[in-house]
């Protein structure tokens, strides 16, 4: 699945979401821009949390995985600052759209074009984590953020799963 396979309406709100994020991400240095990409894994995750409330026992067992994973995500660019949480504070209170960016951009999509869009927007995850192992010089930071990558593409595939599949 690609952007260019969205409605209108779903690469309307992916749009949202990338606009949003995007340009704050790229103005921001490292430490920072992990804090917010923290940020932003928890509030994906309860987003998952939130899809799993009325979907069927397999679907909402994927989802919770889903938002298990990332947690594990934002943990994990956590332990690589010590400082992440203050960090993460000083962000939303510079920012506070963020805080509600992503339930925005997808109050009016079905949950099958929700878990299409956020299927996306964890390949963009992955893109961004691998540019960042890509910087990071430590050999033991880069084990930690390739998880993440591979966490964020196994994230995408179940979501584009769930996306057809609850389509019908």
């Amino acid at each position: 699945m690609s952007v260019s396979e969205m409605t209108d309406t779903e690469q309307a709100a992916f749009r949202r979401i990338a606009q949003g994020v995007g340009p704050i991400i790229a103005k921001l240095e490292s430490p920072d821009r992990h804090a917010l990409v923290a940020v932003i894994e928890r509030t994906i995750s309860e987003r998952y949390l939130v899809l799993a409330v009325d979907a069927n026992t397999e679907d909402a067992r994927l989802l919770n995985d889903c938002a298990a994973r990332e947690l594990e995500n934002a943990e994990a660019l956590e332990r690589l600052d010590s400082t992440c949480r203050d960090r993460q504070k000083k962000l939303l209170e510079s920012h506070p759209v963020l805080c509600g960016l992503v339930g925005t951009s997808l109050a009016d999509l079905s949950r099958a074009e929700q878990m299409k869009v956020l299927s996306e927007a964890e390949l963009m995850g992955a893109e961004l984590y691998q540019q960042v192992s890509l910087e990071e010089s430590s050999a033991e930071r880069r084990v930690e953020l390739d998880a993440c990558v591979a966490r964020e593409k196994d994230i995408s595939m179940t979501l584009a799963s769930l996306a057809e599949r609850n389509r019908h």
